[in-house]
């Protein structure tokens, strides 16, 4: 019986890291701005710890209203599950 829990786990994660990728993410993250120019961002998505998330490419030309520098840390969330985030706001430690 372990033998198909187990099994059946790794097709659920299987398919849920397949089809559906938004399921498996926190609902915001902190990135870290790496490039600032006329209020499109560069981005690197951060661990719980605050350090570079190595699952995450840098992100370019992320549009915003919220007016961040370089070196800054914001919170973002990505909307409908695509690697697109929204910048909500600064992040305050």
């Amino acid at each position: 019986m372990d033998k198909l829990k187990n099994y059946v786990k790794t097709v659920i994660k299987d398919y849920l890291k397949k089809e559906l990728p938004h399921t498996t993410l926190p609902g915001a993250m902190v990135a870290v701005v790496t490039k600032a120019e006329d209020r499109y961002y560069t981005l690197k998505i951060l661990d719980r710890n605050l350090q570079e998330d190595k699952n995450f490419p840098e992100i370019p030309s992320v549009a915003s209203n919220v007016e961040c520098e370089k070196g800054e840390l914001v919170v973002v969330v990505f909307l409908y599950g695509i690697i697109a985030p929204y910048i909500v706001g600064r992040y305050a430690k």
